[in-house]
């Protein structure tokens, strides 16, 4: 996304409309799964939390959604749910939103009420044992979703 892009980006959530992303990889999971769809909030500096999932443009200008770990001095470090280390330190100014909601299927589920607040506590808290029981599970549910993709090829042959 060029510089003018994530200014119309920012700006459109900043007057209060959503902005679907679309979820790639297992770096969030179970939390957040590949192609489930993310509502971001517009969010000040100010009001990004620990436990927080946050997007952020990188340098390489990859957008990524992961949950916020800490904070401090204007700059903030997040980390995948599944993954074992830590993002490096992103500028706040970098973070363009926050996730709201997610669409799995259809269905609309809000990450502001309290289950889904904990969940994110306890991931921190937890941490790096989370990142390993996730890594697990996601390479489980991964391997799942190949076996069914080879289920459906075959019985369309």
């Amino acid at each position: 996304m060029e510089s003018r892009e994530k200014i119309v980006f920012a700006n459109t959530l900043r007057k209060g409309s959503k902005v679907v992303l679309s979820a790639k990889g297992w770096s969030m999971f179970p939390m957040l799964w590949p192609l489930c769809g993310v509502e971001l909030e517009g969010v000040g500096e100010e009001e990004i939390e620990r436990g927080d999932i946050v997007a952020y443009r990188r340098r390489d200008k990859r957008m990524v959604l992961h949950r916020v770990v800490r904070k401090a001095d204007g700059r903030v470090v997040c980390r995948g749910d599944s993954n074992m280390k830590e993002d490096k330190e992103v500028e706040q100014s970098r973070v363009v939103g926050r996730a709201r909601n997610v669409v799995i299927c259809g269905r609309r589920l809000t990450l502001r009420w309290v289950g889904a607040r904990m969940y994110g506590k306890i991931v921190l808290c937890c941490y790096p044992v989370s990142g390993v029981v996730n890594k697990i599970l996601a390479l489980m549910a991964g391997k799942m979703a190949h076996i069914a993709k080879l289920i459906i090829v075959k019985m369309k042959k």
